[in-house]
């Protein structure tokens, strides 16, 4: 009884330490996205400098070391997904329904890896998106919706202010998609920059 107690005991402080993590994850990549371009001019993911670690630092009042591990992790889990992207192109069908959970699934990976937008809300704005591509009879690739989800839902959400926003650089490297594809996508649905239809 004692050694189940103390199992007990010990997997609730690692649970702790595991919503300690996921909350310090959240601001430091957060301010990252909004405040540091981490894509260079051939939109390769750079490491940030050590200057711009210390004002992470200075915003967020968390350690180095935690900031370089939540960073590092991130740089290297965000270069293996364009790894994959760009090795195996995704493919669908073009039934909605399958569309729509195959975005889903890769929306919830960015927010594992990223967590610095609303997933609850990114998945309703995938449901407008895609009405919006079908009304268009336009479907681009779903690095390239994905990029168009995130960018809605950051632009529209309210906590947000307005100089406050992912960086599209940021946005697009960490959906491993090009400019010319969002752009692209974005003129022909009339997406403004705020993210509302125009």
């Amino acid at each position: 009884m004692a050694e189940i107690s103390h199992k007990f005991i010990s997997s609730l402080k690692q649970e702790g330490k595991l919503e300690n993590h996921r909350f310090y994850k959240k601001i430091v990549l957060d301010f990252l996205f909004r405040n540091f371009c981490f894509v260079d001019e051939q939109n390769n993911i750079t490491e940030i400098s050590k200057e711009d670690l210390d004002k992470i630092g200075m915003e967020t009042n968390l350690s180095n070391q935690i900031i370089i591990s939540i960073t590092n992790q991130f740089f290297m889990n965000v270069r293996n997904l364009k790894v994959f992207f760009d090795l195996k192109p995704i493919t669908w069908e073009y039934d909605i329904s399958k569309l729509t959970k195959k975005v889903r699934v890769y929306l919830h990976k960015l927010y594992r890896i990223a967590p610095v937008f609303s997933y609850v809300r990114a998945k309703e704005n995938l449901n407008i998106l895609h009405l919006l591509l079908g009304q268009k009879n336009h479907w681009p690739h779903i690095t390239t919706q994905m990029a168009l989800v995130l960018f809605i839902t950051d632009r529209n959400d309210r906590n947000i202010k307005k100089n406050r926003y992912i960086m599209q650089k940021n946005l697009r490297a960490f959906c491993s998609c090009s400019a010319y594809a969002f752009h692209h996508a974005r003129n022909i649905l009339r997406i403004n920059r705020w993210g509302e239809l125009y």
